[in-house]
């Protein structure tokens, strides 16, 4: 079956619409409570002392598409490796990775197969960035594709995220629609 095929179970994206938008029938507010995306767990173990991953930067939405950076600070053996210590604090850059989410289901997104790729038959959900912290996206528009332009290391680094969709302009906030109060 060809990648664009597979994105395309109509049934699956209906019921998943449904229960989005199913709203309590005595209240009028949705029955949907959001979603939480779950982070690369450290490893305090004395010989591997790997801390946790974490967002420490803006994120971004662009068309349905919530777009976080996120950074895993270095573990032992890379600080060891720089000779790192208490009275030789040697700056250690750990790595990143940009997440990208449908912003109301926390699930990666289909039009993002051609940039973050495929892994065992879905999308994935992340990308990795290389070392470093990386900064805010901010989005760059050019020729019907839109980049991501992270400062990394000293450096920028562009990430495709895909071709240029029909994004409206508005606010958008996690607080409910008006007419859900």
């Amino acid at each position: 079956m060809p990648d664009d095929e597979k994105f395309k179970d109509t049934a699956t994206l209906d019921i998943l619409a449904a229960q989005l938008t199913a709203r309590d029938p005595e209240t009028g507010c949705y029955n949907y409570s959001g979603w939480k995306l779950k982070l690369a767990a450290g490893n305090s173990e004395a010989s591997v002392q790997q801390p946790s991953e974490r967002i420490v930067s803006s994120q971004v939405l662009y068309n349905g598409i919530l777009l976080t950076p996120s950074y895993i600070p270095a573990n032992l053996a890379a600080k060891t490796a720089a000779k790192q210590s208490a009275c030789n604090p040697v700056p250690v850059p750990g790595s990143s990775n940009l997440y990208g989410m449908n912003y109301q289901t926390g699930t990666a997104d289909p039009s993002l197969a051609s940039s973050f790729g495929i892994s065992g038959g879905h999308v994935s959900n992340k990308v990795g960035l290389g070392s470093g912290k990386a900064s805010s996206p901010v989005l760059h528009v050019g020729n019907g594709e839109v980049r991501a332009a992270l400062g990394i290391s000293g450096g920028t680094k562009l990430q495709e995220i895909g071709a240029l969709g029909a994004a409206s302009n508005g606010e958008i906030s996690w607080r409910e629609p008006m007419d859900n109060q």
